[in-house]
């Protein structure tokens, strides 16, 4: 009992660290924003507001998903499976990362040609596991300083009894020894910008469904995540 209590305090202790540094970086990217706002409107320049709002608007979306994670880690609750319009739904969760993609001169092309009509599953479970991974495809094209154009593929595949998301950039990419970590709860590649629960958490979600998550990274020549989900939930 002791060894088990000194392991999560440690973890608690892990977790605490991460988040605080994740939660200086987004107080200090909203000071960076309320700046601009403030003084675009002394100034009278629209070109200098519309740019303090969208840094504001991204960490406010950045904060709201720390929030998700943090309460998806610290309390599961039990999957609410409905049918899902799988067309609709893959749209709106482009839509959600479409602002920071165009942002940061990232495109999203989509590719849902030929999805079934309809599968099964916990839209807002769903939801957060395909964000995460379109917004570490976003991130992995920032990091990338090379001039190339940045594109994300965000894919469905139909195969039978199973539905497909493949997400695939041609960002940053990963080493073996990154790669083989991406899961791990704490473990992020973005140093301070990253809690580390967005993948690990991501994962979870997709083995709730029945799934499994694959993924495939070059150094320099990105990376491909592919989920594969059962249409029908057992």
């Amino acid at each position: 009992e002791k060894t088990m209590l000194q392991d999560n305090l440690s973890s608690l202790g892990v977790m605490i660290g991460s988040i605080s540094h994740s939660v200086k970086g987004l107080l200090t990217k909203l000071d960076g924003g309320i700046y601009l706002v403030e003084s675009a409107l002394k100034k009278k320049e629209l070109n200098q507001l519309e740019e303090g709002l969208e840094i504001l608007k991204q960490t406010i979306a950045r904060i709201k998903k720390m929030i998700f994670d943090i309460l998806y880690y610290s309390k599961e609750r039990q999957m609410k499976i409905q049918n899902l319009a799988l067309m609709q739904f893959a749209e709106d969760v482009a839509d959600t990362s479409q602002t920071k993609a165009d942002f940061n001169g990232v495109s999203i092309i989509r590719q849902f040609e030929g999805a079934p009509a309809q599968i099964k599953a916990d839209p807002d479970f769903l939801r957060s596991a395909l964000i995460n991974i379109l917004d570490n495809a976003i991130d992995a094209c920032i990091m990338d300083k090379g001039e190339k154009t940045h594109t994300i593929n965000f894919k469905i595949i139909d195969h039978s009894e199973e539905i497909r998301f493949e997400i695939r950039d041609n960002g940053v990419g990963m080493d073996q020894k990154t790669k083989e970590k991406i899961f791990n709860l704490f473990f992020s590649s973005k140093q301070n910008k990253g809690t580390g629960f967005g993948l690990f958490i991501t994962q979870n979600i997709i083995k709730q469904h029945g799934g499994t998550i694959h993924v495939k990274s070059t150094r320099g020549r990105g990376t491909c995540f592919t989920i594969t989900l059962p249409k029908q939930i057992a």
